[in-house]
């Protein structure tokens, strides 16, 4: 495994610990996907490491944007401030975020399967 890919596994499950199927988790398990792993990979989620992805054809230019635009609304988003489980599953700004989260999940999968063997 080549730097790209670890760095787009890392995106990957980055993005996928924040979908909306997270919501239905426990809570113990909702506020470690959330504020643990997907907080911890969000770093990931900038120009920098996305254009990475885009130059070596790992990613498209839809996902290289909401990748940008799920970084953005997490680092607006996030504050020092402790959240209650209830605000994290109610937060209509955290829901948005999982949208994109989705949508970027699903749409990678679709633009991989079309590409296969095109990197």
């Amino acid at each position: 495994m080549n730097s790209d890919d670890h760095l787009l596994e890392t995106v990957i499950d980055t993005v996928s610990r924040c979908q909306t199927s997270v919501f239905v988790l426990a809570d113990p398990e909702l506020a470690y996907n959330i504020f643990e792993q997907f907080d911890s990979g969000t770093p990931y989620l900038t120009k920098a490491w996305l254009s990475e992805l885009l130059e070596c054809n790992a990613i498209d230019d839809p996902c290289f944007f909401v990748g940008l635009a799920i970084g953005s609304a997490w680092r607006k988003l996030i504050t020092p401030q402790d959240w209650s489980i209830s605000e994290t599953r109610n937060s209509p700004a955290l829901r948005e975020i999982a949208t994109l989260c989705d949508w970027f999940l699903l749409h990678q999968q679709r633009w991989e399967g079309q590409n296969k063997g095109a990197k």
